[in-house]
């Protein structure tokens, strides 16, 4: 939850763009063995930028192969990722290498993962 400070609702000086538009124009980038709505890390990395700092914690609760973690880990944030399918959970895992499942589902619907 965000919340205004003195410094702003949130850290667009992170992202050194012009205002973006209505629609993004951002090629796409083939990831092997993919699952099937994965999105470029140009796509998330603005968002992660203008929504966190280093070190703030990112939540992806429909993680799919793991973009938003990987964007995430090059820009220094912390991550969790929620995925309900077990394949992509894994597919996301080996993606970003070193990220653990934090516990075991409850009720073995979700696999959720962070790493710091």
């Amino acid at each position: 939850v965000h919340h205004r400070t003195a410094a702003g609702l949130c850290n667009v000086g992170a992202v050194k763009l012009r205002n973006r538009r209505t629609v993004w124009t951002i090629p796409t980038q083939p990831f092997p063995g993919a699952h099937f709505a994965v999105f470029p890390p140009a796509l998330v990395e603005p968002c992660v930028l203008a929504g966190s700092r280093e070190n703030d914690l990112v939540l992806d609760p429909f993680a799919g192969s793991g973009t938003v973690g990987v964007v995430c880990r090059r820009h220094s944030r912390r991550f969790v990722g929620i995925e309900i399918n077990p394949k992509y959970a894994a597919m996301a895992r080996g993606r970003l290498g070193g990220y653990e499942p934090t516990e075991e589902p409850a009720d073995g619907t979700a696999d959720m993962w962070s790493a710091t």
